[in-house]
């Protein structure tokens, strides 16, 4: 049985808060339940994922398989734990064919900080390394010229 599109499990959901915001609306207290609700039973006549049988007989597209042609982005990380930034320099990353872009802290436009609540993470550092693997510069190229800047 399904309601509104709902799964046995949705319309479960759907049924107890319906009965609540009656309760609510009508100034009953919801802990007095004077007919409990139907406990919901795991169903075992689960929709396949939509593109299942595409995995398991190899068949599905996934980005690198059909992303010919884009740029893709690379961060460089600092090898060190902590250490201060004396200089960096770009100019031989940046004549690599294939290269786009070399960004460093002061190319990043707007804000560079990605902390969620409080502004103190950089996306990218500036004068100093906190931890080790943080991001330095990021590289913006086609995958080629990708595996060739990362070696160096």
């Amino acid at each position: 049985m399904r309601h509104h599109g709902f799964s046995r499990h949705g319309e479960y959901r759907a049924r107890l808060i319906t009965n609540l915001l009656e309760k609510f609306f009508n100034g009953e207290d919801p802990r007095e339940a004077k007919t409990p609700l139907p406990a919901a039973t795991p169903s075992m006549d689960a929709l396949p994922h939509e593109s299942g049988h595409k995995h398991v007989t190899g068949e599905a597209l996934y980005v690198d398989d059909t992303a010919r042609g884009m740029l893709e982005t690379w961060f460089v990380l600092s090898p060190h734990a902590r250490a201060k930034i004396k200089r960096r320099d770009a100019t031989e990353a940046r004549k690599m064919p294939g290269i786009h872009a070399v960004m460093f802290a002061e190319d990043v436009p707007g804000l560079n900080d990605v902390g969620p609540v409080r502004h103190d993470e950089p996306l990218l550092a500036t004068d100093e390394v906190h931890y080790h693997s943080q991001p330095i510069a990021l590289i913006v190229g086609f995958t080629g010229a990708m595996s060739c800047a990362r070696r160096r």
